[in-house]
Protein backbone atom coordinates (compact mmCIF):
# COMPACT_ATOMS: atom_id res chain seq x y z
CA UNK A 1 0.00 0.00 0.00
CA UNK A 2 1.61 3.33 -0.95
CA UNK A 3 2.66 5.25 1.96
CA UNK A 4 -0.06 7.55 3.53
CA UNK A 5 -2.75 5.91 1.84
CA UNK A 6 -6.01 4.76 3.52
CA UNK A 7 -6.89 1.38 4.51
CA UNK A 8 -10.30 0.66 2.88
CA UNK A 9 -13.01 -0.42 5.11
CA UNK A 10 -14.72 -3.92 4.45
CA UNK A 11 -17.81 -2.26 2.87
CA UNK A 12 -15.82 -0.11 0.01
CA UNK A 13 -13.67 -3.67 -0.03
CA UNK A 14 -17.53 -5.48 -1.21
CA UNK A 15 -18.07 -2.44 -3.17
CA UNK A 16 -14.88 -3.12 -5.38
CA UNK A 17 -15.66 -6.92 -5.32
CA UNK A 18 -18.64 -6.37 -6.75
CA UNK A 19 -17.51 -3.95 -9.40
CA UNK A 20 -14.64 -5.84 -10.80
CA UNK A 21 -17.41 -8.96 -10.93
CA UNK A 22 -19.46 -6.60 -13.24
CA UNK A 23 -16.27 -6.20 -15.01
CA UNK A 24 -16.13 -10.13 -15.72
CA UNK A 25 -17.03 -11.62 -18.92
CA UNK A 26 -17.50 -14.64 -17.26
CA UNK A 27 -20.51 -15.32 -15.74
CA UNK A 28 -20.33 -15.77 -11.97
CA UNK A 29 -23.29 -16.82 -9.44
CA UNK A 30 -23.52 -17.89 -5.78
CA UNK A 31 -26.63 -20.42 -5.26
CA UNK A 32 -27.65 -21.79 -1.69
CA UNK A 33 -27.13 -25.49 -1.04
CA UNK A 34 -30.69 -25.37 -2.65
CA UNK A 35 -30.20 -23.95 -5.53
CA UNK A 36 -31.58 -20.67 -5.22
CA UNK A 37 -29.48 -17.24 -6.29
CA UNK A 38 -28.14 -15.37 -4.31
CA UNK A 39 -25.64 -13.58 -6.12
CA UNK A 40 -25.05 -12.95 -9.68
CA UNK A 41 -23.17 -11.03 -11.94
CA UNK A 42 -24.23 -8.55 -14.95
CA UNK A 43 -22.35 -11.12 -17.19
CA UNK A 44 -24.20 -14.33 -16.32
CA UNK A 45 -27.26 -12.24 -16.57
CA UNK A 46 -26.53 -11.15 -19.87
CA UNK A 47 -25.58 -14.53 -20.76
CA UNK A 48 -28.84 -16.09 -20.49
CA UNK A 49 -30.73 -13.18 -21.71
CA UNK A 50 -31.75 -11.97 -18.15
CA UNK A 51 -31.95 -8.74 -16.01
CA UNK A 52 -30.48 -9.24 -12.76
CA UNK A 53 -33.11 -8.39 -10.96
CA UNK A 54 -35.28 -11.46 -12.87
CA UNK A 55 -32.84 -13.71 -11.31
CA UNK A 56 -32.01 -13.26 -7.93
CA UNK A 57 -34.18 -15.69 -5.81
CA UNK A 58 -34.90 -17.46 -8.62
CA UNK A 59 -33.90 -21.32 -9.25
CA UNK A 60 -30.56 -21.60 -10.75
CA UNK A 61 -31.81 -24.77 -12.96
CA UNK A 62 -33.87 -21.87 -14.74
CA UNK A 63 -30.38 -21.52 -16.84
CA UNK A 64 -30.07 -25.65 -17.59
CA UNK A 65 -32.27 -27.71 -19.89
CA UNK A 66 -34.67 -29.51 -17.62
CA UNK A 67 -32.87 -33.74 -18.74
CA UNK A 68 -29.55 -32.22 -17.03
CA UNK A 69 -31.60 -30.33 -13.88
CA UNK A 70 -29.61 -31.92 -10.82
CA UNK A 71 -29.26 -30.70 -7.45
CA UNK A 72 -26.46 -31.29 -4.69
CA UNK A 73 -26.62 -32.74 -1.21
CA UNK A 74 -25.21 -31.31 1.89
CA UNK A 75 -23.16 -34.71 1.67
CA UNK A 76 -22.11 -34.38 -1.42
CA UNK A 77 -20.66 -30.73 -1.13
CA UNK A 78 -18.86 -31.73 1.90
CA UNK A 79 -16.78 -34.70 -0.45
CA UNK A 80 -16.81 -32.59 -3.49
CA UNK A 81 -14.62 -29.25 -3.10
CA UNK A 82 -14.54 -27.93 -6.87
CA UNK A 83 -15.90 -29.81 -9.99
CA UNK A 84 -15.50 -28.45 -13.91
CA UNK A 85 -17.70 -29.88 -16.37
CA UNK A 86 -18.70 -28.96 -20.02
CA UNK A 87 -22.56 -28.70 -20.92
CA UNK A 88 -25.19 -26.76 -22.22
CA UNK A 89 -26.31 -23.72 -20.80
CA UNK A 90 -30.69 -22.44 -21.98
CA UNK A 91 -31.12 -18.30 -22.72
CA UNK A 92 -34.51 -16.96 -21.72
CA UNK A 93 -35.65 -16.84 -25.00
CA UNK A 94 -35.25 -21.29 -25.28
CA UNK A 95 -32.19 -21.20 -27.16
CA UNK A 96 -29.49 -23.50 -25.99
CA UNK A 97 -25.52 -22.76 -26.20
CA UNK A 98 -22.58 -24.88 -25.25
CA UNK A 99 -20.90 -24.01 -21.83
CA UNK A 100 -17.82 -24.71 -19.24
CA UNK A 101 -18.62 -24.54 -15.61
CA UNK A 102 -16.62 -24.16 -12.74
CA UNK A 103 -18.24 -24.87 -9.38
CA UNK A 104 -16.56 -24.87 -5.83
CA UNK A 105 -18.19 -25.27 -2.41
CA UNK A 106 -18.31 -22.19 0.01
CA UNK A 107 -17.75 -23.29 3.38
CA UNK A 108 -17.65 -21.55 6.87
CA UNK A 109 -14.46 -21.79 9.40
CA UNK A 110 -16.14 -25.58 10.51
CA UNK A 111 -16.17 -26.58 7.45
CA UNK A 112 -19.71 -26.93 6.87
CA UNK A 113 -20.72 -26.34 3.52
CA UNK A 114 -22.79 -23.23 3.25
CA UNK A 115 -23.26 -21.95 -0.52
CA UNK A 116 -21.96 -23.13 -4.36
CA UNK A 117 -20.06 -20.46 -6.67
CA UNK A 118 -19.95 -21.38 -10.32
CA UNK A 119 -18.08 -19.47 -12.94
CA UNK A 120 -19.68 -20.30 -16.54
CA UNK A 121 -18.10 -19.25 -19.89
CA UNK A 122 -20.09 -19.56 -23.36
CA UNK A 123 -17.96 -21.82 -25.56
CA UNK A 124 -19.66 -21.66 -28.51
CA UNK A 125 -16.70 -21.15 -30.73
CA UNK A 126 -14.73 -23.89 -29.45
CA UNK A 127 -17.45 -26.67 -28.21
CA UNK A 128 -16.44 -29.90 -28.53
CA UNK A 129 -18.80 -31.69 -26.16
CA UNK A 130 -21.77 -29.85 -27.35
CA UNK A 131 -21.37 -30.42 -31.19
CA UNK A 132 -20.73 -34.33 -30.62
CA UNK A 133 -23.58 -35.01 -28.01
CA UNK A 134 -26.24 -32.49 -28.71
CA UNK A 135 -28.64 -31.38 -31.43
CA UNK A 136 -27.46 -28.20 -32.79
CA UNK A 137 -31.19 -26.76 -33.54
CA UNK A 138 -32.71 -27.85 -30.19
CA UNK A 139 -29.75 -28.34 -27.95
CA UNK A 140 -30.99 -31.22 -26.80
CA UNK A 141 -29.45 -34.71 -26.52
CA UNK A 142 -28.65 -36.00 -29.68
CA UNK A 143 -29.34 -39.69 -30.96
CA UNK A 144 -25.73 -40.82 -29.73
CA UNK A 145 -26.08 -39.37 -25.85
CA UNK A 146 -29.73 -40.89 -25.78
CA UNK A 147 -28.39 -44.11 -27.07
CA UNK A 148 -25.81 -44.25 -24.43
CA UNK A 149 -28.38 -42.94 -21.78
CA UNK A 150 -30.59 -45.73 -22.52
CA UNK A 151 -28.10 -48.88 -23.05
CA UNK A 152 -27.28 -47.98 -19.46
CA UNK A 153 -31.24 -47.92 -18.76
CA UNK A 154 -31.10 -51.60 -20.36
CA UNK A 155 -28.31 -52.70 -18.02
CA UNK A 156 -29.51 -51.41 -14.90
CA UNK A 157 -32.36 -53.93 -15.67
CA UNK A 158 -30.56 -56.71 -15.42
CA UNK A 159 -29.37 -56.00 -12.10
CA UNK A 160 -32.30 -54.42 -10.56
CA UNK A 161 -35.01 -56.91 -10.56
CA UNK A 162 -37.44 -53.75 -9.02
CA UNK A 163 -36.01 -51.20 -12.00
CA UNK A 164 -38.97 -50.49 -14.75
CA UNK A 165 -38.25 -47.82 -17.04
CA UNK A 166 -40.37 -46.41 -20.17
CA UNK A 167 -39.32 -45.02 -23.74
CA UNK A 168 -41.50 -42.72 -25.82
CA UNK A 169 -41.24 -42.48 -29.36
CA UNK A 170 -42.68 -39.22 -30.23
CA UNK A 171 -43.46 -38.03 -34.65
CA UNK A 172 -45.04 -34.71 -34.64
CA UNK A 173 -48.31 -35.16 -36.98
CA UNK A 174 -48.23 -31.37 -38.96
CA UNK A 175 -44.71 -30.45 -38.76
CA UNK A 176 -44.21 -31.55 -42.78
CA UNK A 177 -46.97 -29.56 -43.86
CA UNK A 178 -46.06 -26.89 -41.99
CA UNK A 179 -42.85 -26.88 -43.04
CA UNK A 180 -43.51 -27.04 -46.43
CA UNK A 181 -46.19 -24.40 -46.92
CA UNK A 182 -44.16 -21.35 -44.51
CA UNK A 183 -40.62 -22.37 -45.22
CA UNK A 184 -37.54 -23.90 -43.38
CA UNK A 185 -36.71 -21.04 -41.01
CA UNK A 186 -40.56 -21.34 -39.84
CA UNK A 187 -40.03 -25.06 -39.59
CA UNK A 188 -37.27 -24.44 -36.97
CA UNK A 189 -38.60 -22.26 -34.82
CA UNK A 190 -41.68 -24.35 -34.79
CA UNK A 191 -39.26 -27.53 -33.86
CA UNK A 192 -37.61 -25.73 -31.02
CA UNK A 193 -40.81 -24.60 -29.78
CA UNK A 194 -42.13 -28.13 -29.82
CA UNK A 195 -38.86 -29.11 -28.23
CA UNK A 196 -38.95 -26.69 -25.13
CA UNK A 197 -42.91 -27.71 -24.63
CA UNK A 198 -41.78 -31.65 -24.52
CA UNK A 199 -39.30 -30.54 -21.75
CA UNK A 200 -41.83 -28.81 -19.82
CA UNK A 201 -43.76 -31.89 -19.98
CA UNK A 202 -41.27 -34.05 -18.29
CA UNK A 203 -39.81 -34.55 -14.75
CA UNK A 204 -37.12 -34.04 -13.23
CA UNK A 205 -34.35 -35.89 -14.27
CA UNK A 206 -36.18 -37.37 -17.25
CA UNK A 207 -33.81 -36.85 -20.84
CA UNK A 208 -35.72 -36.10 -24.34
CA UNK A 209 -33.47 -35.98 -27.23
CA UNK A 210 -34.12 -34.63 -31.04
CA UNK A 211 -33.77 -38.08 -33.26
CA UNK A 212 -34.08 -36.76 -36.59
CA UNK A 213 -36.70 -34.73 -38.73
CA UNK A 214 -39.72 -34.34 -36.36
CA UNK A 215 -38.66 -37.04 -34.23
CA UNK A 216 -38.31 -37.47 -30.60
CA UNK A 217 -37.44 -39.91 -27.98
CA UNK A 218 -38.07 -39.83 -23.81
CA UNK A 219 -36.62 -42.13 -21.42
CA UNK A 220 -38.16 -42.15 -18.32
CA UNK A 221 -36.49 -43.83 -15.28
CA UNK A 222 -37.83 -45.30 -12.61
CA UNK A 223 -41.07 -45.55 -12.76
CA UNK A 224 -43.28 -47.28 -10.90
CA UNK A 225 -45.73 -48.37 -13.30
CA UNK A 226 -46.56 -47.81 -17.20
CA UNK A 227 -49.41 -45.37 -16.48
CA UNK A 228 -46.37 -43.13 -15.31
CA UNK A 229 -45.35 -43.44 -18.79
CA UNK A 230 -49.24 -42.90 -20.59
CA UNK A 231 -49.63 -39.63 -17.82
CA UNK A 232 -46.50 -38.21 -19.64
CA UNK A 233 -47.70 -39.20 -22.73
CA UNK A 234 -51.31 -37.69 -21.93
CA UNK A 235 -49.17 -34.05 -20.51
CA UNK A 236 -46.66 -33.93 -23.96
CA UNK A 237 -50.12 -34.55 -26.42
CA UNK A 238 -51.67 -31.37 -24.00
CA UNK A 239 -48.55 -29.25 -24.47
CA UNK A 240 -48.50 -29.65 -28.07
CA UNK A 241 -52.21 -29.08 -28.78
CA UNK A 242 -51.62 -25.25 -27.90
CA UNK A 243 -51.17 -23.44 -30.71
CA UNK A 244 -47.75 -21.86 -31.25
CA UNK A 245 -47.32 -18.24 -32.36
CA UNK A 246 -44.43 -17.74 -34.55
CA UNK A 247 -44.52 -14.17 -36.38
CA UNK A 248 -48.41 -13.56 -35.30
CA UNK A 249 -49.30 -16.28 -36.76
CA UNK A 250 -50.77 -19.52 -35.01
CA UNK A 251 -49.21 -22.74 -36.01
CA UNK A 252 -50.99 -25.97 -34.83
CA UNK A 253 -49.10 -29.54 -34.19
CA UNK A 254 -49.60 -32.79 -32.66
CA UNK A 255 -47.79 -35.78 -31.82
CA UNK A 256 -48.35 -39.39 -32.36
CA UNK A 257 -46.29 -41.34 -29.31
CA UNK A 258 -45.18 -44.67 -28.87
CA UNK A 259 -44.60 -46.78 -25.59
CA UNK A 260 -42.69 -49.37 -24.59
CA UNK A 261 -41.89 -50.64 -21.67
CA UNK A 262 -38.47 -51.19 -20.90
CA UNK A 263 -37.63 -54.34 -19.12
CA UNK A 264 -35.05 -57.55 -18.07
CA UNK A 265 -35.92 -59.02 -21.52
CA UNK A 266 -34.19 -56.27 -23.51
CA UNK A 267 -30.55 -56.86 -24.50
CA UNK A 268 -29.83 -54.33 -26.82
CA UNK A 269 -30.64 -50.42 -26.57
CA UNK A 270 -31.91 -50.63 -30.32
CA UNK A 271 -34.84 -52.96 -29.72
CA UNK A 272 -36.66 -51.06 -27.26
CA UNK A 273 -36.06 -48.55 -29.39
CA UNK A 274 -37.22 -50.33 -32.30
CA UNK A 275 -40.51 -51.43 -30.29
CA UNK A 276 -41.59 -47.93 -29.27
CA UNK A 277 -40.80 -46.81 -32.89
CA UNK A 278 -43.30 -49.53 -34.02
CA UNK A 279 -45.80 -48.56 -31.49
CA UNK A 280 -45.69 -44.64 -32.34
CA UNK A 281 -46.82 -45.92 -36.26
CA UNK A 282 -49.91 -47.65 -34.93
CA UNK A 283 -50.95 -44.86 -33.42
CA UNK A 284 -50.64 -42.90 -36.58
CA UNK A 285 -52.59 -45.87 -38.23
CA UNK A 286 -55.78 -45.53 -35.74
CA UNK A 287 -55.97 -41.87 -36.30
CA UNK A 288 -52.90 -39.58 -34.94
CA UNK A 289 -52.70 -37.39 -31.91
CA UNK A 290 -52.77 -40.31 -29.66
CA UNK A 291 -50.24 -43.06 -27.64
CA UNK A 292 -49.96 -46.63 -28.52
CA UNK A 293 -48.45 -49.09 -26.11
CA UNK A 294 -45.95 -51.62 -27.89
CA UNK A 295 -47.33 -55.06 -27.68
CA UNK A 296 -45.76 -58.44 -29.95
CA UNK A 297 -48.82 -58.32 -32.21
CA UNK A 298 -47.36 -55.10 -33.76
CA UNK A 299 -44.09 -56.27 -34.19
CA UNK A 300 -45.38 -59.73 -35.78
CA UNK A 301 -47.88 -57.64 -38.32
CA UNK A 302 -45.51 -55.19 -38.83
CA UNK A 303 -42.71 -57.51 -40.26
CA UNK A 304 -46.22 -59.01 -42.25
CA UNK A 305 -46.79 -55.58 -44.04
CA UNK A 306 -42.51 -54.48 -44.56
CA UNK A 307 -42.40 -55.81 -47.93
CA UNK A 308 -45.43 -54.32 -49.51
CA UNK A 309 -44.80 -51.03 -47.03
CA UNK A 310 -41.24 -50.57 -49.09
CA UNK A 311 -42.28 -50.97 -52.12
CA UNK A 312 -45.07 -48.37 -51.70
CA UNK A 313 -42.58 -45.61 -50.03
CA UNK A 314 -40.93 -46.74 -53.28
CA UNK A 315 -43.83 -45.77 -55.40
CA UNK A 316 -44.07 -42.21 -53.81
CA UNK A 317 -40.35 -41.61 -54.05
CA UNK A 318 -40.36 -42.83 -57.74
CA UNK A 319 -43.67 -41.22 -58.24
CA UNK A 320 -45.03 -44.30 -59.58
CA UNK A 321 -48.71 -43.58 -58.26
CA UNK A 322 -51.00 -41.75 -60.68
CA UNK A 323 -54.70 -40.48 -61.22
CA UNK A 324 -57.35 -41.41 -63.53
CA UNK A 325 -60.26 -40.25 -64.39
CA UNK A 326 -63.76 -41.09 -65.13
CA UNK A 327 -66.40 -38.83 -66.28
CA UNK A 328 -70.06 -39.28 -64.69
CA UNK A 329 -72.65 -37.96 -66.79
CA UNK A 330 -76.12 -36.27 -66.18
CA UNK A 331 -78.73 -38.42 -66.82
CA UNK A 332 -81.03 -35.37 -67.71
CA UNK A 333 -78.99 -33.55 -69.95
CA UNK A 334 -76.59 -36.10 -71.14
CA UNK A 335 -73.85 -33.79 -70.67
CA UNK A 336 -70.03 -34.49 -69.10
CA UNK A 337 -70.85 -33.03 -65.13
CA UNK A 338 -67.59 -33.74 -63.37
CA UNK A 339 -65.59 -36.91 -62.66
CA UNK A 340 -64.17 -38.74 -60.04
CA UNK A 341 -60.80 -39.23 -59.58
CA UNK A 342 -59.19 -42.98 -59.06
CA UNK A 343 -55.40 -44.00 -58.12
CA UNK A 344 -53.31 -45.88 -59.89
CA UNK A 345 -50.37 -47.70 -59.28
CA UNK A 346 -47.95 -48.60 -61.99
CA UNK A 347 -45.59 -50.93 -60.23
CA UNK A 348 -42.49 -51.27 -62.85
CA UNK A 349 -42.74 -55.29 -62.49
CA UNK A 350 -46.28 -55.89 -62.22
CA UNK A 351 -48.30 -53.28 -64.08
CA UNK A 352 -51.13 -51.87 -62.52
CA UNK A 353 -51.92 -51.96 -58.89
CA UNK A 354 -55.21 -51.23 -58.03
CA UNK A 355 -56.25 -49.47 -54.93
CA UNK A 356 -58.00 -52.82 -53.55
CA UNK A 357 -54.63 -53.83 -52.64
CA UNK A 358 -52.09 -50.95 -51.60
CA UNK A 359 -55.12 -48.75 -49.88
CA UNK A 360 -55.32 -51.07 -46.46
CA UNK A 361 -51.23 -51.09 -46.43
CA UNK A 362 -51.23 -47.72 -46.61
CA UNK A 363 -53.87 -47.24 -43.62
CA UNK A 364 -52.26 -49.86 -41.79
CA UNK A 365 -48.27 -48.51 -41.86
CA UNK A 366 -49.66 -44.95 -41.05
CA UNK A 367 -48.68 -44.17 -44.84
CA UNK A 368 -52.30 -43.09 -45.80
CA UNK A 369 -52.72 -39.50 -44.65
CA UNK A 370 -49.08 -39.04 -47.34
CA UNK A 371 -50.98 -40.97 -50.30
CA UNK A 372 -54.32 -39.10 -49.82
CA UNK A 373 -53.00 -35.56 -49.29
CA UNK A 374 -51.01 -36.47 -52.61
CA UNK A 375 -54.17 -37.57 -54.84
CA UNK A 376 -56.25 -34.71 -53.85
CA UNK A 377 -53.27 -32.07 -54.43
CA UNK A 378 -53.09 -33.65 -57.91
CA UNK A 379 -56.94 -34.19 -58.75
CA UNK A 380 -57.53 -30.18 -57.76
CA UNK A 381 -54.55 -29.03 -59.36
CA UNK A 382 -55.56 -30.66 -62.65
CA UNK A 383 -59.30 -29.86 -61.93
CA UNK A 384 -58.15 -25.97 -61.76
CA UNK A 385 -56.70 -26.43 -65.29
CA UNK A 386 -59.73 -27.80 -66.53
CA UNK A 387 -62.52 -25.37 -64.95
CA UNK A 388 -60.59 -22.53 -66.74
CA UNK A 389 -62.62 -23.60 -70.18
CA UNK A 390 -65.20 -25.69 -68.34
CA UNK A 391 -66.12 -23.64 -64.91
CA UNK A 392 -69.23 -26.11 -64.26
CA UNK A 393 -66.69 -28.99 -64.10
CA UNK A 394 -67.10 -30.95 -60.57
CA UNK A 395 -64.78 -33.34 -58.82
CA UNK A 396 -64.61 -36.46 -56.48
CA UNK A 397 -61.95 -37.51 -54.96
CA UNK A 398 -62.31 -40.46 -52.50
CA UNK A 399 -61.06 -40.20 -48.38
CA UNK A 400 -60.89 -42.87 -46.36
CA UNK A 401 -62.27 -43.28 -42.70
CA UNK A 402 -58.65 -43.61 -41.21
CA UNK A 403 -57.51 -40.47 -43.69
CA UNK A 404 -60.20 -38.22 -42.43
CA UNK A 405 -59.71 -38.97 -38.86
CA UNK A 406 -56.12 -37.58 -39.12
CA UNK A 407 -55.40 -35.23 -36.76
CA UNK A 408 -55.22 -32.20 -39.08
CA UNK A 409 -56.84 -33.42 -41.85
CA UNK A 410 -59.14 -30.81 -42.07
CA UNK A 411 -55.85 -27.90 -42.41
CA UNK A 412 -54.95 -30.11 -45.00
CA UNK A 413 -57.82 -30.04 -46.71
CA UNK A 414 -58.09 -25.95 -46.53
CA UNK A 415 -54.73 -25.04 -47.50
CA UNK A 416 -54.74 -27.70 -50.75
CA UNK A 417 -58.40 -25.06 -51.80
CA UNK A 418 -56.26 -22.11 -50.91
CA UNK A 419 -53.61 -23.58 -52.78
CA UNK A 420 -55.61 -24.78 -56.13
CA UNK A 421 -58.23 -22.14 -55.95
CA UNK A 422 -60.62 -24.32 -56.99
CA UNK A 423 -64.61 -23.32 -55.31
CA UNK A 424 -65.14 -25.72 -52.60
CA UNK A 425 -68.35 -26.13 -54.34
CA UNK A 426 -66.42 -27.65 -56.97
CA UNK A 427 -65.40 -30.21 -55.12
CA UNK A 428 -66.71 -33.69 -53.74
CA UNK A 429 -65.48 -36.30 -51.16
CA UNK A 430 -66.57 -39.43 -51.05
CA UNK A 431 -66.57 -41.91 -48.40
CA UNK A 432 -67.41 -45.20 -48.11
CA UNK A 433 -70.98 -46.14 -45.99
CA UNK A 434 -69.31 -49.00 -43.85
CA UNK A 435 -66.01 -46.67 -43.13
CA UNK A 436 -68.32 -43.74 -42.06
CA UNK A 437 -70.62 -45.94 -39.71
CA UNK A 438 -67.94 -47.44 -37.92
CA UNK A 439 -66.88 -44.40 -36.98
CA UNK A 440 -70.11 -42.19 -37.00
CA UNK A 441 -69.06 -40.27 -33.57
CA UNK A 442 -65.81 -39.27 -34.81
CA UNK A 443 -66.67 -38.53 -37.98
CA UNK A 444 -69.68 -36.48 -37.04
CA UNK A 445 -67.51 -32.71 -36.25
CA UNK A 446 -65.54 -33.60 -38.96
CA UNK A 447 -67.74 -33.95 -41.66
CA UNK A 448 -69.37 -31.08 -39.94
CA UNK A 449 -66.16 -28.36 -40.59
CA UNK A 450 -65.90 -30.12 -44.31
CA UNK A 451 -69.55 -28.52 -45.08
CA UNK A 452 -68.93 -25.80 -43.62
CA UNK A 453 -66.61 -25.05 -45.62
CA UNK A 454 -68.75 -25.31 -48.78
CA UNK A 455 -67.34 -28.64 -49.55
CA UNK A 456 -69.71 -31.69 -51.15
CA UNK A 457 -70.00 -34.98 -49.45
CA UNK A 458 -71.18 -37.98 -50.66
CA UNK A 459 -71.40 -41.78 -49.96
CA UNK A 460 -70.60 -44.50 -51.67
CA UNK A 461 -71.55 -48.30 -52.05
CA UNK A 462 -74.84 -47.30 -50.44
CA UNK A 463 -77.21 -50.05 -50.09
CA UNK A 464 -74.19 -52.28 -49.06
CA UNK A 465 -73.75 -51.43 -45.49
CA UNK A 466 -76.05 -49.92 -42.71
CA UNK A 467 -77.95 -47.67 -45.02
CA UNK A 468 -79.40 -46.28 -42.15
CA UNK A 469 -81.71 -43.45 -42.39
CA UNK A 470 -80.64 -41.48 -39.25
CA UNK A 471 -77.04 -40.72 -40.55
CA UNK A 472 -78.55 -39.25 -43.79
CA UNK A 473 -80.04 -36.72 -42.06
CA UNK A 474 -77.50 -36.10 -39.28
CA UNK A 475 -74.47 -35.91 -41.67
CA UNK A 476 -76.52 -33.83 -44.42
CA UNK A 477 -75.22 -35.59 -47.53
CA UNK A 478 -75.39 -34.23 -50.97
CA UNK A 479 -75.06 -37.61 -53.05
CA UNK A 480 -75.22 -41.16 -52.62
CA UNK A 481 -73.72 -43.50 -55.12
CA UNK A 482 -75.79 -46.44 -55.92
CA UNK A 483 -73.51 -49.44 -56.03
CA UNK A 484 -73.04 -51.28 -58.49
CA UNK A 485 -74.23 -54.66 -56.71
CA UNK A 486 -77.30 -53.33 -57.11
CA UNK A 487 -77.25 -52.55 -60.85
CA UNK A 488 -75.44 -56.15 -61.84
CA UNK A 489 -79.20 -58.22 -62.32
CA UNK A 490 -81.65 -55.07 -62.57
CA UNK A 491 -83.22 -56.19 -65.89
CA UNK A 492 -83.51 -60.01 -64.66
CA UNK A 493 -83.62 -59.85 -60.82
CA UNK A 494 -87.68 -58.08 -59.92
CA UNK A 495 -85.88 -57.63 -56.13
CA UNK A 496 -83.15 -55.68 -57.04
CA UNK A 497 -85.45 -53.71 -59.44
CA UNK A 498 -87.42 -53.02 -56.67
CA UNK A 499 -84.40 -51.87 -54.13
CA UNK A 500 -82.72 -50.65 -56.42
CA UNK A 501 -85.92 -48.06 -57.59
CA UNK A 502 -86.61 -47.52 -53.65
CA UNK A 503 -83.45 -45.86 -53.07
CA UNK A 504 -83.71 -43.80 -55.62
CA UNK A 505 -87.15 -42.24 -54.13
CA UNK A 506 -85.47 -42.29 -50.70
CA UNK A 507 -82.91 -39.96 -52.12
CA UNK A 508 -84.81 -37.55 -53.88
CA UNK A 509 -87.18 -37.46 -51.07
CA UNK A 510 -84.67 -36.38 -48.92
CA UNK A 511 -83.39 -34.11 -51.58
CA UNK A 512 -80.01 -35.98 -52.11
CA UNK A 513 -78.40 -36.43 -55.28
CA UNK A 514 -77.96 -40.00 -56.62
CA UNK A 515 -75.22 -41.39 -59.08
CA UNK A 516 -74.96 -44.88 -60.13
CA UNK A 517 -71.42 -46.15 -60.11
CA UNK A 518 -70.37 -49.23 -62.58
CA UNK A 519 -73.17 -49.11 -65.28
CA UNK A 520 -71.93 -51.63 -67.79
CA UNK A 521 -75.04 -52.20 -70.40
CA UNK A 522 -77.40 -49.86 -72.19
CA UNK A 523 -80.69 -51.80 -70.19
CA UNK A 524 -78.94 -50.39 -67.00
CA UNK A 525 -79.02 -47.18 -68.70
CA UNK A 526 -82.51 -47.16 -69.55
CA UNK A 527 -83.77 -48.36 -65.96
CA UNK A 528 -82.10 -45.35 -64.44
CA UNK A 529 -83.48 -42.84 -66.79
CA UNK A 530 -86.86 -44.45 -66.64
CA UNK A 531 -86.67 -44.05 -62.92
CA UNK A 532 -84.93 -40.22 -63.16
CA UNK A 533 -81.31 -41.22 -61.29
CA UNK A 534 -79.56 -38.55 -61.80
CA UNK A 535 -76.09 -39.46 -63.33
CA UNK A 536 -73.93 -42.15 -63.68
CA UNK A 537 -70.80 -43.71 -64.70
CA UNK A 538 -68.81 -46.66 -65.31
CA UNK A 539 -67.05 -49.20 -68.27
CA UNK A 540 -70.88 -47.78 -70.54
CA UNK A 541 -69.41 -44.43 -70.89
CA UNK A 542 -65.71 -44.77 -70.17
CA UNK A 543 -63.18 -46.25 -67.82
CA UNK A 544 -60.95 -44.19 -65.44
CA UNK A 545 -58.26 -42.72 -67.80
CA UNK A 546 -55.57 -40.52 -67.73
CA UNK A 547 -55.54 -36.54 -67.65
CA UNK A 548 -54.90 -36.15 -71.21
CA UNK A 549 -57.39 -38.25 -72.29
CA UNK A 550 -59.93 -36.91 -70.11
CA UNK A 551 -59.16 -33.64 -71.78
CA UNK A 552 -60.14 -34.81 -75.06
CA UNK A 553 -63.75 -35.81 -73.47
CA UNK A 554 -64.39 -32.41 -72.45
CA UNK A 555 -63.60 -31.16 -76.43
Amino acid sequence: MAKGARKPGKQEVLQLLHRAMDYLNLGVTITSLDGKILYTNQAEAKMHGYEISDLMGKDARIFAPRDLWKGITVDEAREISSWRRESVNIRQDGSIFPVQIISDVISDENGNPQAVITVCEDITDKASLFTAYYDALTGLPNRMLFMDRLGRSVKRTKRRTDYLFALLYIDLDEFKAVNDASGRNIGDRLLVACARRIEASLRFGDTVAHVGGDEFVVLLEDIHAVKDATFVADRVQQHLALPFNINDQDFYVSASIGIAKGSSGYDRPEDILHDANTAMYRAKVLGRNRYELFDDSMLTRAMALLPLELNLRRAIENQELQVEYQPIYSLETGKLEGCEAFLRWHHPERGVVFPEEFVPVAEETGMMAAVGEWLLQKSCNQMKTWRETNPQLKLCSRVTGAEAMQHGWIRTLTRILEQTGISPASLELQINETALMQNAEKMAPILDEVRKKGVQLSISDYGSGHSSLEYLKRFQINSLKLDRAFLRDITQNKQQESVATAMITLAHSLRIRIVAEDVETEDQLAFLRWHHCDAAQGPFFSPPVPAEEFTKLLT
